[in-house]
C-alpha cells in the first residue's frame, strides 16, 4: 500500500494529490488509511489529518477513531 512509505508530510500530500486526480477519494476504506497516516504514523502531520477529517463528506467510525486516536497521543492536539 501506498501510504505504508509514507514518512513525511510531503510524502503523504502527494499520496493525498493522486489520490484526488484519480478519484479515490470517495473510497472510505482508502481515506481512512490516509487518515490514519496523517494521525499517527506521520511525524508533524495531525493538523493535516484534521483538514483532511474536515473535507470528508461521509464519515465512519473508523476514520473518527484515527483522528481521535492520534490527537489524544499527541503534545499539540
Amino acid at each position: 500500500q501506498l501510504w505504508q512509505n509514507c514518512t513525511n508530510l510531503r510524502s503523504l500530500k502527494q499520496i493525498h494529490a493522486f489520490m484526488v486526480v484519480n478519484g479515490l477519494m470517495s473510497d472510505l476504506s482508502v481515506v481512512g488509511e490516509l487518515i490514519y497516516s496523517a494521525s499517527l504514523s506521520v511525524p508533524g502531520a495531525l493538523k493535516y489529518a484534521h483538514k483532511l477529517f474536515d473535507d470528508i463528506p461521509k464519515l465512519n467510525a473508523s476514520i473518527c477513531n484515527h483522528v481521535m486516536r492520534g490527537s489524544a497521543q499527541s503534545l499539540k492536539p
